[in-house]
């Protein structure tokens, strides 16, 4: 996976660990994923970076780097990893929405 690191950076600046507590999963491009139907009962937020709404089966505008809450759980929908590795701006914008979920 191209941006890995990337990925290991965000989930340790808060408090997360790729294969103890959190998990770092893809899918293909064309891919798509009903969340709801495939999240574990323990899971209470999930973060997708570069997928659209739709993609999750949700049925809501993209606002990026906003969580969307359901009855289980939380989801975060964020620019694509290349984009945020490339852009400042979207970092920050991550980094503030990280900061207000899970700063509590």
């Amino acid at each position: 996976m191209q941006y890995k690191d990337l990925l290991v950076k965000i989930l340790s600046a808060i408090g997360y660990t790729d294969g103890q507590n959190a998990l770092i999963t893809s899918l293909e491009s064309e891919d798509s994923i009903n969340i709801s139907k495939s999240v574990p009962e323990n899971v209470t937020n999930i973060i997708c970076f570069g997928l659209m709404p739709k993609d999750i089966c949700f049925n809501a505008s993209f606002r990026p780097n906003s969580f969307y809450q359901t009855e289980r759980f939380s989801v975060l929908l964020s620019y694509n990893l290349e984009k945020l590795a490339t852009s400042v701006d979207n970092k920050k914008a991550l980094w503030a929405a990280l900061q207000t979920e899970f700063k509590k």
